[in-house]
């Protein structure tokens, strides 16, 4: 939770007081319970917002809250929802109140997602969006209702249904031949005053929200509301109106052709009064509501409000649907300003959100403020959240998804991926480290939030201590964390930038000790040709039987006779060379292909005839010049095994530039070779127990995916490797490389994904997601299905989150600075002349030449 912004402001009363917010952020709407009606679920949501009304009733006296819904002139298709807290500055405490407000939303909607408003000016937006021009107020209808005369039917105003407007001037009431008994103790004046109380419906906001949208300038519709205290004097006044319809509800009347129409008609006010004070008894709130707009205030804009609030009383809702006294209750009245004075004491009233008696009633002197009570059930008709139903809210971002919880037993130890929102508060959602070791797979098309996850894994991984991988096609990713690495960290960061060609970093597959070693880096070149090139391209078998006897025999030497990559088209090129390794080579078989196959053939399979065909493959690397700077070495000066036991951090930064696609993704394929070569040689070295845990990230993997890399996803444990891939869509990826991905990863995470991939992970994810759930999920809003101890679970949404670590904008150059100097060329030339400075210059010649070849 961030930290809530203030604003403090003067009041007329002299008096500071203090303004905070928290904005309606997204909604999760909800898709349907098999089990329950449309009905029943709108009945539900209700309830629950009533709730709500019940807690912010604990706060103390003197605080308001105001819900705006408003639409800005230049966001036009977008309504921002907030909740607009207002108290006495000396009399509460800013984070205590924001904390209590968040809590009890969070508890009681938790579909609804509410953030704290942190920036004063975001604050300063809300509280004044735009200058007001237009503005009016809703309100209930009240009316003075004559208890010895029937109702009399007047012409239609504002809201729906039969204003009850009767003031009695100048008409003559019907004379009722009253019994003299009962006449004692009757009061001369006949009447009550009634405030006709709001129908609750089940409308959600939408219509009000197509509206607000329809609006050709800014507008903003605000209800106010604090929890109030009645006085004596209103108590008593309403015991006296109980009073009163009693004893005219028991009247006995000699006219047969009166007295049921006046009884029954004392009876139903009297339902309605007794109700009122019941009601009033358990809660009760004070509350005004406004419309503002920034030109003139559209009519239909105050017609759907009004309606929004109430319906009609042409029929009873639910609540309702038994009593007589039905009729005196339902629609509304829009108020405008009678006249300029007016309107500018509203629209003070409005930026204030005055929340005290100024409408004009009909009620007693003294008692203007009945107009603005309500009961819990009216309050919430008119204070109310759109509802989280299918369909979504117009303007407002929302989420179609089941309710299907987070598990109960989320560890409370690991890496954290997201929040989940299912329930209350939001919990953190942790993966155990080992867990984490069976892989973490990541889908989603561009923009909706993979690389805020992955940067927030990244970061945490650093925080942590932890040694990981990072393989970047893009660069971006790198960008964005490479300013925000502890600086405790500093001296454990590598940063391999291909594209910084005056400081290669040398590197060289070409080394391996014993035989485990070499099948594996023969075995991995030909695969990353493969992957590199199409079959029919890279030329099938004949290509796979020479390029495996050539690395064979260049593998095949004695110690301290070390290849380099470049040296691989020589051997076709180049018959001294060739002759040269096979008089040394150890192995016969490699010794016979050549001399008794290859220099032997004739035709199409001659070894003239393969060679432009075999070395064509080889000339993007051997013609540029930052590859060739990398390549032609003998040694790698990065050591794997070191970077995975000593916890190193190595960022791989291969954005396309200078090196081009197919260079790029031959440099990560290397590095993810000699990544896998080095846990091959982890279970030799340590215990499982000893072994420090590694990470592997590659985003857009699928253009480096080899299937050694789908191989070594079955025996995580083994080598303490965990290896976390993302890309796309699962299209980008081949038949078989898809199934051993679903087969073999223990935590997968979907963003929004087209419907083909839907189709697929839907099946695998279970619970309660669905097709439609991961085809429109938002941005920054993913599917979970986790490995929790062990345990696959269901899928349930999780939003991402980024730790908030400041950057250095330094840290960039000196983590720059340092690589070059511990691991490229120039630096390594330095140290071979320092160790020989006493040395002859022939001696050092040697020594150069040993490093590093001719």
């Amino acid at each position: 939770m961030g930290t809530f912004a203030s604003i403090t402001s003067k009041r007329e009363d002299g008096q500071d007081w203090v303004a905070l917010a928290l904005l309606l952020e997204g909604m999760r709407v909800l898709e349907g319970d098999p089990g329950k009606s449309l009905a029943e679920i709108r009945k539900g949501e209700l309830e629950g917002q009533m709730a709500l009304l019940s807690g912010f009733a604990q706060l103390r006296p003197g605080a308001m809250l105001e819900l705006r819904y408003l639409r800005y002139a230049k966001e036009p298709f977008r309504i921002v929802v907030c909740l607009l807290v207002r108290f006495p500055k000396s009399h509460y405490d800013i984070d205590g109140t924001g904390t209590f407000l968040l809590d009890v939303l969070r508890s009681y909607c938790p579909d609804h997602r509410f953030v704290p408003v942190a920036e004063e000016a975001r604050l300063q937006r809300l509280l004044d969006p735009f200058t007001v021009e237009g503005i009016a107020e809703l309100t209930r209808r009240d009316s003075i209702q004559r208890l010895d005369s029937p109702r009399e039917r007047t012409v239609m105003e504002k809201g729906y249904g039969l204003p009850l407007d009767y003031h009695s001037r100048g008409r003559r009431p019907i004379a009722a031949k009253l019994d003299q008994g009962a006449q004692e103790g009757v009061a001369e004046d006949a009447t009550i005053y009634l405030a006709l109380p709001f129908l609750l419906s089940n409308d959600t906001r939408e219509r009000l929200g197509a509206a607000l949208l329809g609006a050709e300038r800014g507008v903003c519709l605000s209800v106010v509301l604090r929890p109030y205290s009645l006085s004596h004097g209103e108590i008593a006044f309403m015991e006296d109106r109980v009073t009163r319809c009693e004893k005219y509800s028991q009247l006995f009347i000699h006219e047969p052709e009166e007295s049921p129409y006046l009884r029954q008609q004392a009876n139903n006010l009297l339902d309605s009064c007794v109700r009122e004070l019941h009601q009033f008894e358990d809660s009760v709130y004070f509350l005004r509501a406004r419309v503002a707009s920034e030109g003139p205030l559209p009519e239909g804009l105050l017609a759907v409000a009004g309606s929004a609030f109430s319906t009609h009383s042409g029929f009873a809702n639910e609540g309702y649907e038994k009593l007589e006294s039905a009729v005196y209750s339902g629609g509304f009245r829009a108020r405008r300003p009678a006249d300029e004075a007016e309107a500018l004491r509203m629209r003070a009233e409005f930026a204030q959100a005055a929340c005290e008696p100024h409408a004009p009633s009909l009620a007693p002197p003294g008692l203007s403020s009945l107009l603005h009570l309500f009961d819990i059930t009216e309050a919430v008709a008119a204070f109310r959240l759109p509802l989280p139903l299918p369909g979504g809210f117009p303007g407002l971002d929302t989420v179609a998804a089941d309710r299907e919880p987070a598990p109960t037993d989320i560890p409370g130890e690991g890496i954290i991926v997201g929040l989940s929102r299912s329930v209350g508060r939001g919990r953190e959602i942790r993966i155990p480290l080992s867990d984490r070791l069976r892989h973490t797979y990541i889908v989603g098309q561009t923009g909706t939030g993979k690389s805020t996850l992955l940067s927030s894994m990244l970061l945490q991984d650093a925080v942590e201590g932890r040694g990981f991988a990072l393989i970047d096609p893009h660069g971006e990713l790198i960008d964005d964390i490479i300013e925000r690495i502890p600086p405790t960290r500093l001296d454990d960061v590598i940063y391999l930038n291909p594209q910084d060609f005056e400081h290669p970093i040398p590197m060289n597959i070409l080394r391996a000790t014993t035989s485990l070693e070499r099948d594996f880096v023969v075995n991995y070149l030909i695969e990353m040709f493969y992957s590199l090139y199409t079959y029919n391209t890279i030329g099938g078998p004949m290509f796979e039987m020479y390029m495996r006897n050539i690395l064979m025999l260049l593998l095949c030497q004695p110690e301290g006779n070390t290849p380099s990559f470049l040296d691989i088209p020589d051997i076709l090129q180049n018959k001294e060379f060739r002759s040269a390794l096979l008089g040394t080579c150890t192995e016969p078989r490699v010794v016979r292909f050549w001399r008794n196959e290859a220099e032997e053939a004739s035709g199409d399979l001659s070894l003239k005839n393969i060679v432009s065909y075999f070395t064509s493959k080889f000339s993007g690397f051997i013609y540029n010049e930052t590859m060739r700077g990398m390549l032609a070495r003998k040694e790698s000066t990065i050591d794997y095994s070191k970077v995975m036991d000593e916890g190193k951090i190595l960022l791989v930064d291969l954005r396309k530039g200078v090196l081009g696609a197919t260079n790029a993704y031959f440099v990560g394929m290397f590095v993810i070779g000699e990544f896998l070569r080095a846990s091959l040689g982890r279970t030799g070295r340590k215990s499982n127990g000893e072994l420090p845990p590694f990470f592997l990230y590659i985003d857009e993997f699928q253009n480096v995916a080899t299937p050694s890399l789908m191989n070594i996803l079955s025996e995580a444990r083994k080598y303490v490797l965990g290896v976390v891939l993302a890309n796309q869509y699962l299209d980008q990826l081949k038949e078989e490389i898809q199934e051993a991905l679903i087969g073999n990863v223990g935590t997968m995470v979907s963003f929004r994904v087209g419907k083909n991939d839907a189709q697929i992970l839907a099946e695998s994810f279970g619970g309660g997601m669905t097709i439609s759930n991961l085809v429109a999920m938002p941005n920054f809003k993913a599917a979970l299905r986790p490995l929790l101890r062990g345990t696959i679970h269901p899928a349930f949404t999780i939003e991402t989150i980024l730790p908030s670590l400041t950057r250095d904008p330094g840290m960039r150059e000196r983590i720059v600075e340092r690589s070059r100097r511990l691991y490229t060329l120039p630096q390594h030339l330095e140290i071979a002349k320092v160790a020989a400075k006493e040395d002859e210059e022939q001696d050092l010649e040697k020594e150069l030449e040993k490093l590093f070849g001719d």
